[in-house]
């Protein structure tokens, strides 16, 4: 069991991570030798070194590690593919890493014919395009999602990349059913444009009183 501070891995995605505990980097080394898969899970505080089965939430991801990259300030980045959720149901060992029993979950999709479904793919897709256009690399991420054609990859791709807590990520993992997770992310995102919009109206109204001062 692999846990990150304020990262959620979600089915399907890619993820890169900064490993820095002894723990991690063993658990990361040998899963690699061994050609094992490892269970990813969020801690539920950052600030918490040694985390053990309370200090983490209990849904998870099943991940393959793709790439470790040794970098020449010493430290290890590690490239992680997410797979399947699971429910952590114990820790059965802490030393030399963390260790546990899991129990897989499976995601319910909706059907192809779920015109509600497509109708709301197509909100969150216009959302998200208008919240990059005030953040920064925000050009990038959108001819990325442009160009995503599944949409349960495009869900989670966004649920793991959009700048929302970790809280509110770990709530769309939980969720087992696509189309409830897709609604849950429209509302998070919502309440992100309408804080990006309020934030972009006082910048603008401090520089046009900056102005006025000057002049």
């Amino acid at each position: 069991i692999l846990a990150l501070r304020n990262m959620v891995l979600f089915p399907g995605i890619t993820l890169p991570i900064a490993v820095g505990r002894a723990k991690s980097l063993e658990l990361i080394n040998t899963a690699q030798k061994q050609k094992l898969s490892i269970g990813v899970v969020c801690q539920k505080s950052g600030d918490t070194d040694d985390p053990g089965f309370n200090d983490l939430y209990d849904t998870g991801v099943v991940a393959d590690i793709v790439k470790v990259l040794e970098l020449p300030d010493n430290t290890t980045n590690v490239i992680l593919q997410g797979r399947s959720r699971f429910t952590l149901d114990c820790i059965t060992a802490t030393k030399p890493y963390l260790k546990g029993n899991i129990t897989i979950d499976n995601d319910e999709f909706p059907e192809h014919s779920d015109k509600e479904f497509s109708a709301l793919i197509v909100s969150i897709k216009e959302l998200v395009l208008d919240i990059l256009k005030n953040i920064d690399g925000g050009k990038e991420m959108a001819f990325a999602i442009k160009n995503i054609d599944n949409v349960i990859y495009l869900i989670n791709f966004l649920a793991a990349n959009m700048p929302i807590s970790p809280a509110q990520k770990q709530k769309l993992l939980q969720e087992a059913s696509i189309k409830k997770r897709a609604y849950k992310l429209y509302a998070f995102l919502s309440k992100e444009a309408q804080f990006l919009a309020i934030k972009a109206d006082i910048q603008s109204k401090t520089r046009e009183d900056l102005s006025q001062q000057q002049r």
